[in-house]
């Protein structure tokens, strides 16, 4: 459920003139960037048989390191190899494979009629097409050929996975990115809250500024990029003890530790757990060998997203509504909240939504409307994942009388009362309190539309049967 941006504006002042777009800004950035990453990973895992050709890759190092090889010698050579594992598969299979040492002397070579039955390729014709990828390779490379070739055949692919893992990096380094700019954003408000072992700053120094405001800046990034210099758990804390932000139970469970220590080694140690991933994760990811490789997946790249988005959202709501004095701009700041959760219904993000309306509650809005608007998306996302048990209660309990009508419409519409619903939305499709984009676009009137559309081809039907009958199209 979502509310123009425009609306949130105070009269009289322009978007640029409210703080509480420092706060929001802030999220935006970070929905947007998540979602460029998340579209990548798909993309990524639905290519990956491409992405991973094992004979591609290899034929393009093999034009690199063998520009003298005849490039019709590569489906020779890569054929020859495909032929001869699956031989050995196939052997392998029938358990008739011939064991290391027992293999025939050239003089015990079968005779003609006792060669393998059609369909079977004779050891001879592999051979003499070995002989022949021989002839075509020059004499100076035939071995490194060879090799090249059966390393690219058999080395595991490793170009899907590793963009995988570079896409946590991203995650994880956009979420910093929020939590550093959110931290400059305090210190600035409250710059006593710096502490700086600058004891003094020498008269060249100073004048070197054009202005006393130009210096002013410069020494308090300085103490704020000292202050930003260490690492999560740290950062958590200075929220905490210098601005009394409540932390939120998500940032420090232990899903989202482990992820900040799996992004770790896959800069530093090539994906595999090393000791100080052991040292640091909790206790239900020490299980696994020095070593071991930990993959990163789209499910998994999914699921910190949401984790990281939930800590996100929570945190700014906290602390713009703990700095932001102003109640309109307060009300800027839940509004566009609760549009971000709209957002992430339409990307059927339904868990993050769930999440974070557990984490943080409308119950401190100043917005009554932007509440129930959190409410409902929180709601909605729970319908969604099969969790409307859990919530019911308090949607049949809540209170729309006294309400506009875009909130009956919405309470109807989250208990499936689709033909009430329809009666009140349709007077309301098109105008300003529900536009035709929302009406098509909105998650929670999926089951009103179909309703309206199920009513719309009983009626059609109806007349056909009855060519005296009046159809009522819907409005």
């Amino acid at each position: 459920m979502a509310e123009k941006p425009s609306d949130a504006v105070p009269e009289g002042e322009s978007s640029a003139d409210a703080p509480a777009y420092e706060f929001t800004d802030l999220l935006f950035d970070l929905l947007s960037q998540q979602a460029e990453i998340l579209y990548t990973a798909e993309y990524v895992e639905s290519h990956e048989s491409e992405i991973d050709n094992a004979m591609e890759r290899t034929r393009v190092t093999a034009a690199i390191e063998f520009p003298h090889v005849d490039p019709e010698v590569f489906d020779m050579v890569w054929d020859y190899i495909s032929r001869e594992e699956e031989a050995a598969e196939d052997s392998d299979k029938n358990g008739d494979g011939p064991a290391d040492g027992d293999r025939p002397a050239d003089g015990d070579r079968p005779a003609d009629g006792d060669r393998p039955a059609d369909g079977d390729e004779p050891a001879d014709a592999r051979l003499i097409a070995l002989v022949e990828i021989f002839k075509r390779l020059p004499d100076d490379c035939r071995r490194e050929y060879f090799s090249l070739l059966l390393s690219g055949h058999f080395r595991p692919a490793q170009g899907g996975p590793r963009m995988l893992s570079m896409l946590l990096t991203n995650l994880i380094g956009d979420f910093e990115v929020l939590l550093s700019n959110l931290m400059r954003i305090l210190f600035k408000m409250h710059p006593g809250a710096i502490t700086s072992p600058d004891k003094g700053f020498a008269f060249p120094d100073i004048v070197k500024f054009e202005s006393m405001k130009a210096f002013k800046t410069h020494v308090m990034d300085r103490a704020i990029d000292r202050a930003l210099y260490d690492g999560y758990a740290e950062w958590l804390d200075t929220l905490s003890s210098k601005f009394g932000i409540t932390i939120p139970g998500m940032a420090v469970n232990d899903f989202i530790l482990e992820a900040f220590q799996r992004r770790h080694i896959v800069v530093h140690n090539g994906g595999r757990v090393s000791q100080q991933y052991i040292d640091k994760v909790p206790k239900a990811f020490r299980d696994v060998p020095l070593g071991t490789e930990r993959p990163v997946d789209v499910k998994y790249l999914r699921r910190v997203a949401d984790h990281l988005l939930v800590v996100g959202i929570s945190l700014v709501c906290v602390s713009g509504l703990k700095q932001l004095t102003d109640k309109n701009h307060k009300r800027i700041l839940e509004t566009h909240a609760a549009n971000i959760l709209y957002k992430l219904l339409l990307a059927r993000r339904f868990e993050p939504v769930r999440d974070v309306t557990a984490e943080y509650t409308s119950k401190t809005f100043t917005d009554t409307s932007a509440g129930y608007r959190w409410d409902v998306n929180g709601w909605l996302a729970r319908k969604y994942l099969g969790e409307f048990d859990k919530c019911r209660r308090k949607v049949e309990q809540w209170d729309t009388e006294p309400l506009v009508p875009i909130f009956k419409l919405a309470k109807l519409a989250l208990l499936d009362r689709h033909e009430e619903a329809l009666e009140i939305g349709r007077p309301l499709r098109g105008t300003e309190e529900l536009s035709e984009w929302f009406w098509t676009s909105w998650p929670l009137l999926e089951g009103v539309r179909a309703y309206e559309v199920e009513q719309a081809l009983s009626q059609k039907r109806a007349a056909a049967g009855n060519p005296g009958a009046t159809l009522s199209e819907p409005q």
